[in-house]
């Protein structure tokens, strides 16, 4: 397992996901991690139709790309790139955008899920969608 970037970040999200799944449940984070991924979703907004979220992993340089793009806002879709680092630790991503925005986390649900976090680390208590589905 490639070690996180962020260590103590790392261990506070360890702390706040609770106790691991059983063993059958566990999902092996090298066989969906370390090979580069792309990740696509779309999450709830609350002056639009929706925030389609394109996330781009590569493990050999541990950066991200994240296209975000608001559908249907009063101006048509807007779209917006972002860049950066991005660590992980055996059940939790967490993106840096290289620009002073918020840390992004999610959780590896399955071998084909990241589940987006709240801003604490916590997981979020919605019937709306907040995950994101694996591409390739």
């Amino acid at each position: 397992m490639k070690a996180s970037p962020y260590p103590l970040l790392t261990w506070v999200l360890v702390a706040a996901c609770g106790a691991p799944t059983p063993e059958s449940d566990v999902v092996d984070p090298l066989a969906v991690i370390e090979v580069a991924t792309r990740w696509d979703g779309t999450f709830p907004c609350a002056d639009c139709a929706g925030i389609r979220y394109d996330l781009a992993l590569n493990p050999e340089s541990g950066r991200f790309r994240l296209l975000t793009t608001y559908l249907g806002t009063a101006d048509g879709d807007k779209a917006y790139e972002r860049g950066g680092r991005y660590g992980w630790n055996e059940t939790v991503v967490c993106i840096t955008p290289a620009l002073p925005e918020p840390e992004e986390c999610f959780l590896l649900a399955d071998a084909n899920t990241l589940r987006k976090l709240d801003m604490a680390g916590n997981a979020i208590e919605s019937d709306l969608n907040y995950d994101l589905k694996r591409v390739n």
